[in-house]
């Protein structure tokens, strides 16, 4: 880069600091958390954002979300766009509107966006509101520089998180592309560039029950469902840590992620009606593994305890078919080189801003999944990097959620600052 280049990027971005209104955050941010939207009922606080966006300048197109797995639910997100000239590449900033359910006993109003001078209150204040927040402000700051880039910069709040990303695979499948893209999820302000993928599945198991009359060929043939469960449970455990090499999953070892992949038995479900237990059970992946992977693992595993036993019936769904958390949960991991232009931009910005380097790697978001994972899948280039921390909590989800101000400011300057590198000066 040259040192005309330079210097008037330089400027631009000291012009970008300068012009954020710390106020102005604070208010947008109280503003969206005193809006319930859980998963699926995000209209309201889409309508807020949408209306925000389109006071500061940004294009706005509403779309219509409708839960492709039959439910009937259906939702609303808005994507606003800040213009470019042409010829940069272009940037989306994207995070969810929907929030996990009110918890525990709350000493505030759940969404009060009370402030007490440091820290902002209110279910979603931080995951994911306290993102789009950051975003929406990135943009309204470059508006307000008068920065002019090459590229467009998208801000994509979206709906549906919680079910498996439906906003952000909805997106993907009406066009909405970038080359490059910022899940806000909260990291702490840290760049995850590595992260675990997420597959749900549910295994049932099939059993007519005997009786003290059944006659002594069908008893000898039984399997109780329970039993045939327990089979699957030592196959597959032991859960919470991670799955030896060698042992029942097909995977290479992620230097980043090295307590992974992991097991969780969730529940255990009994429909005596239809002669089935399920296993409710789901994995936290490595880049490397997919749900093709580990479907071949555990027909495997299946096929062994068929061995043993001829008389089992097991059969599995991945992702279930049904269930609030089921259809949509087959999250793959994501691994970006750190010395990819978007985590060098993340870097740079994070250093300019704060005077120190992010936290960068698996850390910032360990065991936890983005939407980013789905973006990658699209072929764009996508991280994580995000304010509020869920491990300042001793549960999640919390009562008395919250997140600082500050951290609010670091991360709109943060991407203001990358857009302006990776979508260029005009």
């Amino acid at each position: 880069m040259s040192a005309p280049v330079t210097e008037r990027v330089e400027q631009a971005k000291a012009a970008a600091l300068d012009a954020l209104d710390e106020q102005r955050v604070l208010a947008l941010e109280q503003g969206c958390v005193r809006i319930p939207s859980d998963t699926y009922e995000e209209g309201p606080v889409a309508d807020f954002f949408a209306s925000y966006m389109t006071s500061i300048g940004l294009d706005v197109e509403m779309i219509d979300v409708v839960d492709p797995f039959g439910s009937g639910q259906r939702s609303r997100q808005p994507v606003g766009v800040l213009r470019g000239t042409g010829g940069g590449s272009s940037l989306m900033l994207n995070g969810h509107m929907d929030h996990n359910p009110v918890v525990g006993e709350w000493e505030r109003d759940p969404y009060s966006g009370d402030f007490d001078g440091t820290w902002i209150y209110g279910r979603g204040c931080q995951d994911d509101k306290g993102g789009i927040v950051s975003a929406i402000s990135a943009a309204e700051t470059l508006l307000n520089a008068g920065i002019r880039l090459k590229g467009d910069l998208l801000v994509c709040p979206v709906v549906a998180h919680k079910s498996g990303a439906i906003g952000t695979q909805a997106l993907i499948e009406r066009g909405f592309r970038a080359d490059y893209a910022i899940n806000t999820e909260n990291s702490g302000n840290g760049l995850a560039t590595v992260t675990v993928g997420a597959l749900k599945g549910h295994l049932h198991a099939y059993a007519t029950p005997t009786h003290a009359h059944s006659p002594a060929e069908r008893v000898a043939r039984y399997v109780s469902r329970v039993e045939q469960i327990a089979a699957v449970i030592r196959a597959l455990g032991p859960a919470e840590r991670r799955v030896a090499e060698g042992a029942w999953l097909t995977y290479e070892p992620c230097a980043d992620l090295p307590d992974f992949p992991i097991v969780h038995f969730d529940r255990i479900v009994d429909a005596a009606f239809a002669n089935r237990t399920t296993l409710e059970f789901h994995l936290r992946t490595v880049p490397g593994m997919s749900r093709e992977s580990v479907m071949a693992d555990l027909d495997r595993v299946i096929a062994t305890i068929e061995e043993e036993n001829p008389n089992v019936d097991l059969r599995y769904d991945i992702p279930p078919k049904e269930g609030k958390y089921g259809p949509g949960w087959d999250w793959p991991p994501v691994s970006v080189d750190v010395n990819d232009p978007l985590p060098s931009a993340v870097i740079d910005a994070h250093n300019l801003v704060t005077g120190s380097a992010p936290a960068v790697g698996a850390e910032p978001r360990l065991g936890a999944v983005g939407d980013a994972s789905f973006l990658q899948r699209a072929g764009i280039t996508s991280v994580l990097y995000g304010p509020g921390d869920i491990r300042t909590f001793k549960v999640w989800p919390t009562p008395d959620e919250r997140v600082s101000l500050a951290e609010l400011v670091v991360a709109a300057k943060v991407y203001a600052l990358t857009a302006i590198d990776i979508c260029e000066l005009a």
